[in-house]
């Protein structure tokens, strides 16, 4: 978890990423548009490449598991979803935990199924390469 001093650097360093990632994913429906034109694939790996795999999953995860109640996400999907944490809270002083709907992803289940997907395949070859590596 990130430790910041102040908000101004909890949202300098931590939330305008998170925001500018959600943004790209979101400006002119570019996932809608990649998943029904069929380069959804490269589209996410040039996201993650962009932005990171940590900012795109937390983006992910946080979409999924805020809708828990929805059946039109995979079960395996919504457990990856739990696996991550939930977005860092800004160092204020406050009994409540703030929610941040703004970086939420506006698409259909189908779609953040097949992003998160994406999104575990590249775990699995990353460690598939480590295990490889060490041979």
């Amino acid at each position: 978890m990130n430790e910041f001093k102040n908000v101004d650097e909890w949202r300098e360093q931590y939330y305008n990423k998170l925001l500018a990632c959600r943004n790209e994913m979101m400006t002119d429906f570019s996932m809608s548009q990649s998943y029904n034109g069929r380069t959804f694939k490269a589209y996410m790996e040039q996201l993650i490449g962009t932005h990171g795999k940590n900012c795109v999953s937390l983006l992910l995860s946080n979409t999924i598991r805020s809708a828990d109640w929805d059946g039109r996400y995979d079960r395996d999907v919504k457990a990856w979803a739990k696996s991550y944490p939930e977005i860092s809270q800004p160092p204020i002083n406050s009994k409540d935990k703030m929610a941040f709907h703004a970086l939420h992803l506006n698409e259909h289940p189908c779609i953040l199924n097949q992003a998160a997907r994406i999104t575990i395949g590249m775990d699995k070859s990353i460690s598939i390469s480590r295990k490889e590596q060490e041979r």
